[in-house]
């Protein structure tokens, strides 16, 4: 059943987008939208349908190309947040691929370098997406990648769409600045491969707060005095972002062998998986306070493949489950 996937209901936050600089009423098609707040899950058949519904009303030939092009880094959730903790875009794209079931959950996303080009495809396991749709996901992903990448023009050099040409929508290939093919296997974004190595530039004002909250979190008293411990903390929190918040891991960002980092924790009282708990236990209560992130996401944030490892780690915190925590706490 579609039923069975979602989108991450900020997108409805960029349809609104839209709607609103269009200054376009659509009353039935806002009730739509706004029936899934931020943080939520929007069933895919209802994104589906919501972009069909628009596309009569407005009849614009390249409505999907409209939407996505004002795609900011918050429109992908929570995932927005976890790619900014990045230094370059070879980073963020493998963040992006880890975490990419938390913008939609419709098919894995598959990263192909070949022939100096890299091959983002989203494999749709032999499903298929509507074509509006696909416009909005790949021209969301082109302005998000312009914006993190300082907004230099990163014009792809092809885009491979499932389904037939769509006549109406006839300057596909203008609209893109490359090369189109349609009725290809999967919805692929093909780029120059020489941007892996391009620094992230993050100025998302959502990610940015988010960002700011979570250094106040880290910046305790403790710390004040102390710029190893919290140089260690703020790198455990970029390696949580990779799913990889381990010694060796965060050593490596310092630039350090794992003996010297153990040494130096050492010194201070402290061994790395207490250096992870503390910060853990921090940002748990941080993301915790804020109703918008599921306790999924959170899950996430916090460097946990699923929730139920989460939920065992922070009982043993807190003596209670995270659900528990919200209720009584927020």
């Amino acid at each position: 059943m579609e039923d069975e996937y979602f989108v991450a209901s900020e997108l409805s936050l960029l349809v609104l987008r839209y709607l609103n600089e269009e200054a376009l009423s659509v009353p039935a098609i806002r009730r739509k939208l706004l029936a899934y707040p931020r943080g939520s899950r929007m069933p895919i058949r209802i994104w589906w349908e919501v972009l069909d519904e628009l596309a009569a009303e407005v009849k614009h030939p390249d409505l999907g190309f409209e939407i996505g092009q004002r795609a900011e880094l918050f429109h992908t959730g929570v995932l927005g947040y976890m790619i900014a903790q990045n230094e370059t875009v070879h980073d963020a794209l493998i963040c992006f691929q880890r975490y990419q079931s938390l913008l939609h959950d419709y098919g894995p996303l598959v990263l192909e370098e070949k022939d100096h080009l890299l091959h983002v495809r989203w494999d749709y396991l032999g499903k298929q997406s509507t074509l509006t749709s696909d416009k909005v996901f790949v021209s969301s992903f082109i302005a998000v990648a312009k914006k993190l990448a300082g907004g230099l023009q990163l014009a792809p050099a092809q885009v491979r769409f499932q389904q037939p040409q769509d006549i109406a929508g006839a300057n596909t290939e203008e609209r893109l600045g490359c090369s189109v093919v349609f009725g290809a296997e999967s919805l692929e974004v093909s780029v120059n491969s020489a941007i892996l190595a391009l620094n992230l530039h993050t100025q998302d004002p959502y990610i940015l707060e988010i960002m700011d909250r979570q250094a106040q979190a880290l910046w305790s008293d403790a710390n004040k005095q102390n710029n190893l411990l919290l140089t260690v903390e703020n790198t455990i929190v970029n390696a949580l972002s990779s799913g990889h918040p381990d010694a060796d891991s965060v050593a490596q960002r310092l630039n350090m062998s794992r003996r010297t980092l153990h040494r130096r924790l050492k010194d201070n009282g402290l061994n790395f998986h207490e250096a992870l708990r503390n910060v853990r236990i921090k940002l748990a209560q941080l993301y915790l306070a804020d109703n918008q992130l599921s306790l999924n996401e959170v899950a996430f944030l916090l460097g946990y493949s699923e929730q139920s490892a989460f939920n065992r780690a922070f009982r043993s915190w807190f003596g209670q489950s995270p659900g528990q925590y919200r209720t009584k706490t927020f």
